[in-house]
C-alpha cells in the first residue's frame, strides 16, 4: 500500500472513532437541545423557589419585628404561598417529563446479556 493510502485510511479511523467516543468524551452535559433546555428552566425555577421562599422568611421576620401589620402579612404570605407552590408544580412537571424521557432512552438500549436476536 501506498503512504497516501495509509494515511488516508489511518485518518478514515481517527474520524469514526472520535465518532464513536463521542459520547463518553461528553461527560455529563446534556444529550441535546431539549435536555438543555429543561436544565436551564430547572435551574430557573429552582432559583425562583429559593426567592420566594426567603421572602417568606423575611416576611415572618418583618411580622415578629412589628415591621408589617398582620392583615398585610396574611395577604402577601397568601401570594407568596401560591407562587412556592405553582413553581413547585412546575418543578414536578419537567421531573415527570425528564423521568419519561429517561424511560424510553432505557428502553431503546439493549438488555446486558442479551443476544442481537433478542433485541
Amino acid at each position: 500500500m501506498s503512504p497516501t493510502v495509509i494515511i488516508f485510511l489511518l485518518v478514515l479511523f481517527l474520524v469514526v472513532a472520535l465518532y464513536v467516543v463521542q459520547p463518553l468524551l461528553r461527560g455529563g452535559r446534556p444529550r441535546s437541545a431539549i435536555d438543555a433546555e429543561r436544565l436551564s428552566q430547572a435551574r430557573t425555577l429552582e432559583s425562583r423557589q429559593a426567592m420566594l421562599v426567603a421572602s417568606i422568611r423575611d416576611l415572618e421576620d418583618d411580622l415578629a419585628g412589628d415591621k408589617i401589620d398582620k392583615a398585610d402579612h396574611d395577604t402577601l404570605h397568601a401570594q407568596l404561598t401560591r407562587e412556592t407552590l405553582e413553581v413547585m408544580r412546575e418543578l414536578d412537571q419537567l421531573q415527570a417529563q425528564h423521568a419519561v424521557e429517561v424511560e424510553k432512552r432505557t428502553r431503546t438500549l439493549p438488555h446486558p446479556g442479551a443476544t442481537s436476536s433478542e433485541t
